[in-house]
């Protein structure tokens, strides 16, 4: 018995591919910031402050020195590839603990901005600053709940961000039409990218991230072809094999986007577990958001005509090939 039509599926692509276009075409101006503190020696500390070169027009993001801080010498500035970065030194009366870290501007911009603090006793401060959230106050004692409650939400976060992890999940829904099979892909496809997201930030194994993301493309481009396929494909075959395959190259984009975050050096098995958990529960949400859709579909009857009946597979196949030369030659 079928889980669902594929007329309603094709609706439903169509809906999340505009949507996902409209992401991406406005992705690299809202590129994150990162700002690094670090402590060299008692009061005094070292900042790097990094934006992507590209932004949007009227925007000024800037952090600004804590109270009781002053900026010791002149910034020292330089460009690279993706952006500009700016470094310099500041000194404190005290201690940061109970200091205020802000970011101005950014409450009126869609910029995200990753906040790392190093302490020279090693303790360690990650934080995702935004819209909503221009600034903390660093806290005097972190505890593990804290932690677990920060990687969770950005598991979460990351999963639901990401155009290409999405239409991917989607396009094996699209194969998969009944539910056991869909149960068994997800499984084996959850099992591959948490092996590899471990791995991969623990420095057991390294593959750059420009394969990485070239790979992913490339297992969207590929399931492209399969739903064309008139027979039986190697996915329907193989509801396991494949998607394991995939979940491990999707497990290393997962990896470089949290060791861009960085990972507190005393808890790094309980936050890979809750990012990963928060990856987890990013994914069942948008599978039980889709099948809710699609349930509600099916009490209006809608006629798709025939020449639109490839234009799930054209659009897919074309986005994952532009994904595919860009992220080779970017």
């Amino acid at each position: 018995m079928l889980f669902w039509k594929r007329s309603n599926m094709r609706i439903i692509f169509l809906l999340l591919f505009f949507r996902f276009l409209i992401q991406d075409l406005y992705s690299h101006p809202l590129a994150p910031s990162f700002y690094k503190i670090w402590e060299k020696e008692k009061g005094t500390f070292e900042v790097l402050w990094k934006g992507p070169e590209m932004r949007v027009r009227g925007e000024k993001v800037t952090p600004l020195i804590p109270e009781g801080c002053k900026a010791l010498g002149k910034p020292n500035y330089s460009y690279e590839n993706t952006g500009f970065i700016k470094t310099y030194k500041m000194s404190c009366d005290s201690s940061l603990i109970g200091k205020k870290i802000e970011v101005k501007g950014l409450n009126k911009s869609k910029r995200n901005v990753l906040l790392h603090i190093t302490f020279k006793d090693k303790r360690l401060i990650q934080e995702v600053l935004n819209s909503k959230k221009s600034n903390i106050v660093i806290p005097r004692n972190f505890s593990s709940w804290d932690f677990f409650k920060k990687y969770l939400v950005l598991g979460f976060e990351h999963i639901l961000s990401g155009a290409d992890h999405l239409l991917f999940i989607f396009a094996l829904i699209i194969l998969m039409t009944h539910f056991k099979t869909i149960l068994v892909t997800i499984t084996f496809f959850t099992i591959g990218h948490s092996i590899t997201l471990s791995l991969a930030v623990l420095d057991l194994i390294y593959l750059s991230p420009r394969v990485s993301e070239f790979g992913i493309a490339l297992t969207l481009l590929i399931l492209a072809a399969e739903i064309d396929q008139k027979k039986k494909s190697i996915m329907t075959r193989y509801p396991w094999g494949m998607p394991l395959f995939f979940g491990l190259i999707h497990g290393l984009g997962f990896a470089g986007a949290l060791k861009e975050v960085g990972l507190p050096q005393s808890e790094i098995p309980l936050t890979l577990f809750s990012f990963n958990l928060g990856i987890e529960i990013g994914q069942i949400f948008f599978i039980g958001v889709l099948c809710l859709s699609l349930f509600l579909l099916r009490k209006v009857k809608i006629t798709i005509p025939f020449w639109a009946q490839k234009i799930q597979t054209y659009a897919l196949g074309s986005v994952a090939a532009f994904w595919c030369i860009e992220r080779v030659f970017s």
